[in-house]
């Protein structure tokens, strides 16, 4: 059956034009569900980002939050324009919604590693290798990222005609030679989402040597949402492997737009934790000196409470340290207070 489309559109002249319009709006389907993550978290997590962000003292850590919160929303709103308004079709054939969202997806990805690193950073008491080593790696993933989504690959576009029976938008077909080099930028993108992934894990079995301990971090990286990143980045890229080429690049908006959402979402739970810490002595909070020798991070803690809860969640002397760690079936607030606090006083001392 002939379907009318000329040999040069690749793969798309063997599919039908029912097929085309399903997989578009699967494709418009999958965008609506990152947008309305994006907006439905915005307005349910809005009065504590007054409470802990905007109503309390600035510091870095509050600005990468507000770049990384607003960058997704401003994108996710031009997106929205990009992929529903309507655009001449000569418009659309110079790639105008490919272009913007390989540069929007870049730009929050920067972002989002940026964060993770510091918080990485901070985990490991400003140590310097780890700091290099996330330095070298973000540095790398963001070259073969930006190489691999500027070399063009693709057969020539369709004419204006080819999808004006389908939409009224701007198609966004991927291809198969630039489906697969696509799915390579984004495997070296899993490749540091595994790496900060690791060390979180390294740096909780280094807190607390327990046998049954593993139960517990898994639980607190998903609530962080570690491995729901990791999950929508591997989605993402088998899509690239498996879908047509209107479905190849459908899940990648959803996949940098969760990860800028759960990234804002950990950055509250810090700034709730960390401001509850530094602006509160009394049992249970953190006293917060600065350290002068200049050999532990800039900023160190001494924990006040020393009695263990009924349900044996955690127990601490007084006295210096970050105190002793105790099996739990749930995150256990001595190993987050302190990641929260070695967090906001390395950015506080930087600031």
């Amino acid at each position: 059956m002939n379907s009318g489309f000329p040999p040069s559109v690749g793969d798309l002249r063997l599919a039908l034009p029912n097929t085309l319009i399903a997989d578009q709006r699967l494709s418009h389907a999958f965008f609506l569900l990152a947008f309305v993550v994006v907006v439905y978290d915005y307005l349910l997590t809005f009065s504590a980002e007054v409470h802990f962000i905007w109503l309390r003292p600035k510091r870095p850590s509050s600005y990468w939050f507000i770049l990384n919160r607003y960058l997704a929303l401003s994108t996710s709103i031009a997106m929205a324009i990009f992929t529903f308004a309507y655009f001449e079709p000569e418009t659309c054939v110079t790639g105008i919604l490919q272009n913007a969202q390989k540069v929007f997806v870049l730009i929050q990805e920067i972002v989002i590693f940026g964060i993770l690193g510091l918080r990485v950073y901070a985990m490991f008491n400003l140590d310097r290798r780890i700091l290099a080593l996330l330095g070298v790696t973000g540095v790398a993933a963001v070259a073969i990222v930006a190489w691999l989504s500027n070399t063009d690959t693709d057969p020539p576009p369709p004419s204006p005609a080819t999808f004006a029976y389908t939409q009224s938008q701007c198609a966004t077909s991927v291809f198969h030679a630039s489906a697969i080099r696509l799915a390579g930028a984004w495997e070296a993108e899993i490749v540091v989402d595994v790496l900060v992934f690791g060390l979180t894990v390294l740096r909780a079995f280094q807190q607390c040597r327990f046998d049954e301990f593993s139960s517990s971090i898994l639980g607190c990286l998903v609530r962080d949402g570690a491995i729901a990143i990791l999950l929508a980045n591997l989605s993402n890229i088998l899509m690239y492997y498996f879908g047509d080429p209107v479905l190849a690049g459908s899940l990648s908006w959803f996949a940098v737009t969760l990860s800028a959402t759960l990234v804002s979402r950990l950055m509250l739970n810090l700034h709730e934790v960390a401001d509850a810490g530094i602006y509160h002595t009394n049992a249970g909070g953190w006293e917060v000196t600065q350290n002068v020798v200049g050999i532990l991070p800039a900023w160190g803690g001494r924990r006040r409470s020393s009695e263990s809860s009924d349900d044996g969640t955690w127990r601490e002397s007084q006295g210096e340290g970050w105190g002793e760690c105790v099996v739990t079936s749930s995150c256990q607030p001595p190993f987050h207070e302190r990641e929260a606090a070695d967090f906001e006083g390395w950015t506080t001392s930087n600031g």
